[in-house]
């Protein structure tokens, strides 16, 4: 059976004398009979990497544990359990978060081939000092965490929180019922329960718009995700489970927005069903329906993303640099169809055109297989600046040749030049972060010359092309450009005729958006 569930994770935000511990574990393997599952690493790893950004977790007091032994995790249990001690014996206050990623039953989790005995769970758990803990479950079977408590599944309570952690006891938050198995999707490259608790903690959950997702907003978030997302489907059930076991009258918020490293805004749009997507590789990082006519506010890794509204348009937010994209009805237009796959899903090829910066660096070596004036092929160096607003592109370069060739018998051509280019491109998308272009393109050289020493007048070179290339994104800002193109270049003979030749340059770039 699969288990998603629990580890140990410090999800309090700063305060004074609070205390945050976390340790995260990701299992894919488990039993040598089981199917190794294919994301639950990925899932502790996105649970992690959200609360070390957006919950407040102090560098040192978070471990993350991907396909670990039950003797290491037994350790790292242990561990915590001894610095729980040691703060509460200097007055300190604690909150602890277990999260858990791996195969398991509804008897034991199931690591590297070898189980942890649920009892044994539940006994650290209860056993454990923290003024607040938190045991989260996205696993099959995970409600009998709760049962076994003499908890019923019920829908959440809207119990009020606030970081000062003025609330003591537990919680135990579970995917699903005793008797139902929990969901990994190949689409989302992690499960269900996950892929939503983690929109929720970035921002879908905060429906008082106070800028801090609590433990009841982020299971409410993900409880009512998860039957819209499974209400077409009448042969998959997935019910999760909500227990609360404290005193107090306050919060435990889990994430503060705030502390994000980039924001993307939603408004003005109407209530539809909205998917982000990385843009680079396909990736879905976020779903939720929109419905607040406010908007919404999202707080993202540094990444170029798709905004897809419904199954009919797409939007695009660059957030590379840690800035704030905010979209409006204006902002979208019509998807491709090809874009679009079943059950509200996406086979998405992002276009490859929108990863492009506005502005990019572009340097790159460019051989002539002819050149006026030789009879030998000859290598320019060109640098410039290349401007992108949707499918089209535009740039303005600079050129440098300088090289020695023979010129007849015994004859030595010595050239040297500097030239200037213009060009135009249309791109097309070929792949998730790869395009083709089309445009043409332009050059003027100046090139000085000398036969065996004896200066020669100056030559200008006139050219035109028509040039074919593919580009693709590299990531981090820059791109890999190869183009080929056909045309001549023009120059006037010493009697005044127009001189023409063929040419056919090829061209290998590397481009940075600054």
């Amino acid at each position: 059976m699969k288990w998603l569930a629990a580890g140990v994770l410090g999800l309090c935000l700063p305060a004074s004398g609070l205390d945050r511990l976390a340790l995260v574990i990701g299992d894919n393997e488990g039993l040598s009979d089981e199917k190794p599952l294919s994301y639950a690493t990925r899932d502790a790893e996105q649970v992690y990497s959200t609360l070390s950004q957006l919950g407040g977790l102090d560098k040192g007091s978070g471990t993350l544990l991907l396909d670990a032994d039950v003797d290491k995790v037994r350790l790292a249990l242990k561990s915590i359990r001894e610095r729980v001690r040691a703060l509460k014996s200097q007055g300190r206050k604690c909150q602890i978060l277990l999260y858990y990623s791996g195969h398991g039953s509804d008897e034991a989790l199931h690591m590297e081939g070898a189980s942890l005995p649920l009892s044994e769970v539940r006994d650290y758990f209860a056993g454990l000092e923290a003024d607040f803990k938190l045991l989260i479950a996205d696993a099959c079977f995970s409600g009998s965490l709760i049962q076994a408590k003499g908890a019923g599944l019920a829908d959440p309570v809207p119990i009020r929180y606030q970081d000062e952690l003025s609330v003591n006891g537990s919680a135990i938050l579970t995917s699903s019922s005793a008797g139902e198995l929990s969901q990994e999707s190949k689409e989302l490259q992690g499960s269900l329960f996950t892929h939503f608790f983690v929109t929720a903690l970035r921002g879908a959950a905060d429906f008082d718009r106070d800028g801090k997702i609590t433990l009841w907003e982020a299971y409410a978030f993900t409880q009512a995700s998860l039957r819209r997302r499974l209400a077409g489907d009448k042969a998959t059930a997935q019910t999760p489970g909500f227990d609360v076991q404290a005193r107090g009258s306050d919060n435990v918020v889990l994430t503060r927005l705030e502390l994000g490293q980039a924001f993307l805004i939603l408004q003005g749009l109407p209530a539809e069903e909205y998917r982000i997507l990385q843009a680079e590789d396909g990736i879905q990082v976020a779903e939720f329906r929109l419905s607040d006519p406010e908007g919404i506010k999202l707080a993202l890794p540094r990444s170029a993303y798709l905004i897809y509204k419904g199954q009919s348009e797409v939007g695009f937010a660059d957030l590379r640099r840690g800035k704030s994209a905010a979209l409006g009805p204006e902002d979208f237009r019509p998807a491709a169809r090809e874009q679009l796959g079943a059950k509200g899903g996406f086979r998405s090829y992002p276009q490859a055109f929108a990863l492009r910066d506005p502005m990019q660096i572009a340097a790159q070596p460019r051989w002539y297989p002819a050149f006026p004036g030789r009879e030998q092929s000859a290598l320019a160096l060109e640098a410039g600046l290349m401007g992108n607003v949707g499918h089209w592109g535009a740039g303005l370069s600079g050129l440098f040749l300088a090289k020695s060739a023979t010129a007849g018998e015994g004859g030595r051509l010595d050239q040297s030049g500097l030239g200037v280019s213009g060009e135009v491109r249309y791109y097309w998308s070929y792949s998730r972060a790869g395009s083709i272009f089309l445009g043409p393109r332009a050059e003027y050289w100046s090139i000085g010359q000398q036969v065996n020493g004896v200066e020669l007048p100056r030559a200008d070179l006139l050219g035109s092309f028509a040039a074919l290339g593919a580009e693709r994104a590299l990531g981090a800002g820059f791109a890999a450009t190869v183009s080929a193109g056909a045309g001549w270049f023009f120059s006037r003979t010493a009697g005044g005729r127009l001189d023409r030749v063929a040419a056919f340059p090829v061209s290998f770039s590397l481009r940075f958006g600054p």
